[in-house]
Formats: C-alpha cells, structure tokens, sequence
C-alpha cells in the first residue's frame, strides 16, 4: 500500500480516507511499540502536527481484505 497526500487529507493506493485515521499493525509489540515512540519518531512527528496518538495492544487483528498480488516485474520463483 501507499500513502499519499491528497488536498483535503490522505489517500491510501489512492482511495480517500477520512479522520480519524486508524492503523492496524501485525508484528512483535514488542519491538513495534518503542520504535514508534523513539525520539524523533512516528509518535512525536505526529504530535507536532497536532494530532493525538493512542498505542494499543489488541489481543487479536483480523486480515479481512485481501489484494491479489501482482505479477513482479523482474523476479522470478527459483524453482522455475
């Protein structure tokens, strides 16, 4: 996915998306969490530009939209 910067907010692979804005991360939290917050971060770089950051750890995150990937452009399986 990408984000881009759309004139009256954000667009994600090009779809507008409205506030609040809400990211669902999978991964260790354990070494999520603080590398959001180390100095000079997401969480402080956010913050300057007045928005409120809430951290959380749900217990489980459900993947319930799916893209097909994409033919890659160079790469190829190695067992082709």
């Amino acid at each position: 996915s990408y984000f881009s910067d759309e004139e009256d907010g954000v667009a994600i692979d090009g779809k507008k998306i409205t506030q609040p804005y809400e990211f669902k991360v999978i991964g260790k939290p354990q070494d999520l969490e603080p590398a959001l917050n180390i100095p000079g971060g997401v969480v402080q770089s956010l913050e300057k530009e007045q928005a409120v950051v809430t951290v959380t750890r749900p217990a489980k995150i459900v993947v319930d939209a799916l893209r097909a990937a994409k033919q890659p452009d160079y790469a190829r399986s190695s067992s082709s």
